[in-house]
Formats: structure tokens, sequence, C-alpha cells
């Protein structure tokens, strides 16, 4: 893989064989809450952990409501 800096202070990265693809500079198009919700759902989406620690947490609460 090679990087090469322009003139204009722009990046090119590209491997042998591979066609060359511009780097950009800018912001990006999520807001927070985009990136933490799409985090969220890659977190629960590969793992049981949140499942059951919300499942915990819910009947901890049924069970606190029942008991008052």
């Amino acid at each position: 893989m090679q990087v090469a800096t322009k003139s204009d202070g722009s990046h090119e990265l590209w491997m042998e064989g591979a066609v060359r693809q511009r780097m950009r500079k800018g912001t990006s198009g999520y807001t927070f809450r985009k990136l933490v919700t799409h985090f969220m759902n890659m977190r629960t989406g590969f793992s049981t952990v949140p499942l059951q620690f919300a499942s915990i947490i819910g009947f901890f609460l049924c069970s606190l409501g029942l008991a008052s």
C-alpha cells in the first residue's frame, strides 16, 4: 500500500494493481446520535450479553414493583 501527497495537500492511497482512490478531507455525514445508534446496533447484533443484561434488569425492576 502506498500513500502519495499531492501539491494541493490531498493524498492518494493505492495498492499495486488496484484502482487509485483519492482520500477526501472534510466532515462526516454521521451525527453523534447516528454513530451511537450504529454502535448499539453493532454491539447487540453480535452478542447475547446485552439481551441477558436487559432481561436481568427487567426482572429486578419487576420484582421491585411487585414488592412495593
